[in-house]
């Protein structure tokens, strides 16, 4: 800040505390306009004198908020209907049914060994560690605790031969499905090799994960409760056994954070605005009938037993349908609960605000279709699907399906089975009107913008599969005489086309025809 020019000083002659207040005047508005920005956002005013913003990476943001931002997530789940809502609509859209691995092999011979490899194992709960549920079921497992917890670890055991022989497994592969806090969080800082721990996550020197401290059990479970959390010690496994799966929102993010973090606030605060709402009609539905005598009692207690001997009545009972006199000069007068306006507004803009937050469409998280109409839910479904194929492709299959597709490849090897690789199709997306978007789709295979394989695979089916079974089919019906109109080699029979109609083989020349 400069100092008093010398018209200050002149005036500090004959008045100093004029001088003073020239000086600090002079001093605001240069602030002032030190805070201006071309950027209203950028601009530091009263308007923005409230807000506390962050200069710090992702991961800071992360180490000092994540335990708390996942209890309080998990706890909004399972008590708010609306996050339980867009957590179970973020899994049903992202796994459905579960994607499907296919094999691509060399021979086909070999795809059939591997296939049958892959639904031994994978398709059923053989590669569970837990024994409970098939590949698709962990899918699900995995994206339902990567959204409400806002990561999972999917770890690889190695079973022993007794255990295989034990379970009945063809390959010596199983998975399990963590929460993250079985990463060790205090272990945390630099290590001798030149590298360093995050958060439980250990890099090397290049910056390269090289492996996790993991909780042998939940870290907050009831034995370790019981036994005291001195005894529980973290234990290092390798990166290769373990699929860290969350979605990394910025540059160098190495944990998650849940997908409702940006609306806990409003849902919390529209369950208690609910609360209290229906709390006051309670309150108001309690006070049903007043009444008024003419003479004053002594007291509340002789005034209700006096009452009550003048008229037989209890002042508490009210009875539908009741006729009773009351004593003479008696006024009654009938309670009037507070009028209901503008609740289902303010729900429906908080449900809104929660579903924006989960990115996912009102409907999805508020289940009301009412304001629907096929334009706009066909609009709010080109959207969605987009967003839920970036959920896939770049997060899920990459992630989770491929480091899947990795370890099964080298458990497959170990039991000699032929080279491979695994790919992956996602759920098919339902069709809103299928009787305009199946022409359509036939029409663009036609017109070659796109291949019938494509098309096989947006719908969620293998297309080698689909070959196959309607090869099968074909060959099943030429074998018992059959001819449907699904079998391109022959005509197709519409509802209002005889035999008679149909075109007819060409006849020779010259012949009757």
């Amino acid at each position: 800040m400069s100092g008093p020019n010398w018209i200050d000083r002149a005036v500090g002659v004959l008045a100093p505390g004029a001088m003073l207040r020239r000086v600090e005047a002079r001093a605001r508005t240069a602030a002032l306009s030190g805070a201006m920005a071309a950027y209203d956002g950028a601009s530091r005013g009263y308007r923005t004198a409230a807000r506390t913003v962050s200069r710090a990476d992702a991961n800071a943001e992360i180490r000092n908020s994540l335990a708390r931002l996942r209890d309080v997530h998990r706890d909004l789940v399972r008590n708010n209907p609306y996050a339980a809502r867009a957590v179970s609509s973020r899994v049903t859209n992202t796994v459905g049914g579960g994607i499907v691995p296919s094999v691509v092999a060399r021979s086909a011979r070999s795809k059939k060994s591997v296939t049958e490899l892959v639904r031994a194992h994978l398709q059923t709960t053989a590669i569970d560690f837990e024994g409970r549920t098939n590949l698709f079921g962990l899918q699900a497992l995995a994206e339902r605790t990567r959204s409400e917890s806002g990561e999972a670890l999917i770890v690889r055991y190695w079973p022993s031969a007794q255990a295989m022989a034990d379970q009945g497994l063809t390959v010596p592969l199983q998975i399990r499905v963590l929460e993250g806090d079985y990463l060790d969080q205090a272990k945390h800082g630099p290590v001798t090799d030149g590298g360093f721990i995050f958060m439980g996550i250990q890099f090397g020197p290049d910056g390269v994960r090289r492996g996790y401290w993991l909780f042998d059990e939940h870290p907050n479970g009831r034995d370790v409760a019981r036994r005291g959390q001195s005894r529980l010690v973290s234990h290092f496994v390798p990166a290769r056994d373990v699929i860290h799966y969350y979605h990394q929102l910025r540059p160098g993010q190495v944990r998650g954070i849940p997908d409702g973090t940006p609306v806990i606030m409003t849902a919390w605060d529209l369950a208690e605005y609910e609360d209290a709402r229906l709390l006051r009609e309670k309150i108001a539905a309690c006070f049903t009938m007043f009444w008024t005598r003419g003479e004053s009692p002594t007291n509340l207690a002789q005034g209700a037993a006096s009452a009550e001997r003048a008229a037989g009545l209890k002042i508490a009972d009210l009875a539908p349908g009741l006729m009773q006199e009351l004593p003479q000069g008696s006024t009654v007068t009938f309670g009037q609960p507070p009028a209901t306006q503008g609740h289902a507004e303010y729900v429906s803009a908080s449900v809104r605000r929660i579903a924006i937050g989960y990115d996912l469409p009102f409907e999805e998280v508020g289940g009301d279709l009412t304001q629907v109409s096929f334009l706009s839910g066909r609009l709010g479904e080109i959207h969605l699907a987009r967003r839920v194929e970036q959920w896939q492709q770049h997060h899920m299959i990459p992630q989770v399906c491929d480091g899947v597709a990795r370890w099964f490849v080298e458990a497959a090897r170990i039991v000699a089975a032929p080279p491979f690789r695994l790919e992956w199709t996602a759920p098919r997306r339902e069709m809103l009107s299928p009787k305009d978007e199946i022409p359509a789709k036939r029409d663009a295979i036609r017109a070659g913008l796109t291949s019938r394989q494509e098309e096989i695979r947006k719908l969620g089916y293998d297309p080698e599969q689909v070959d196959a079974e309607q090869a099968e089919d074909i060959a099943r019906a030429d074998n018992a005489g059959l001819a449907h109109d699904s079998d391109g080699r022959r005509p197709q029979r519409g509802p209002n086309l005889t035999q008679t109609e149909l075109p007819t083989e060409p006849t020779p020349s010259g012949g009757a025809s």
